[in-house]
């Protein structure tokens, strides 16, 4: 499947946006910034905020910046922090922040690298009070049921 242009991806939401309103159902779209970190020059950040923007005039109730799953750097709480705050700053929309590390379970740092000291808690004092964190808990639940329903669900719709 070709990548959608931002006109076709807004025709998309605003359907499923409407679909949602129509049950009574609050609808959110999770944005994942992958390589944003790495490399924060201005117009990868121009893309996210227009992106951004064009979701918040849809209406979106909320707003997913999901980090999860991304190799680990030094400075990754602090870039995140300042993406999030670009974020909320562009948007009306509830933000729902999934860190790097959103459970304990170990198998995170085996994959995507150590922790750093302190990344949770830095989080913690430094993310604007108005951005939900998402924490999954101890361990990463997994099912393959999971997976072929919501499969079967993207494509029902």
């Amino acid at each position: 499947m070709d990548a959608l242009t931002l006109a076709e991806e807004a025709a998309m939401y605003r359907s499923m946006r409407k679909m949602f309103a129509d049950q009574g159902i609050k609808f959110g779209v999770a944005l994942s910034p992958v390589g944003l970190c790495d490399n924060p020059d201005i117009s990868r950040r121009t893309a996210l905020i227009d992106k951004i923007k064009v979701l918040t005039d849809l209406g979106i109730d909320y707003l997913g910046l999901f980090f999860d799953d991304m190799k680990a750097s030094p400075d990754m709480c602090h870039r995140q922090v300042e993406l999030a705050h670009m974020v909320e700053a562009s948007t009306t929309a509830k933000i729902i922040f999934c860190p790097n590390y959103y459970s304990n379970d170990p198998l995170l740092d085996l994959l995507f690298g150590k922790r750093p000291e302190d990344y949770l808690e830095s989080l913690g004092r430094s993310l604007s009070q108005n951005i939900d964190i998402l924490w999954t808990g101890d361990l990463i639940h997994f099912s393959r049921n999971h997976s072929r329903f919501t499969c079967g669900a993207w494509k029902a719709y």
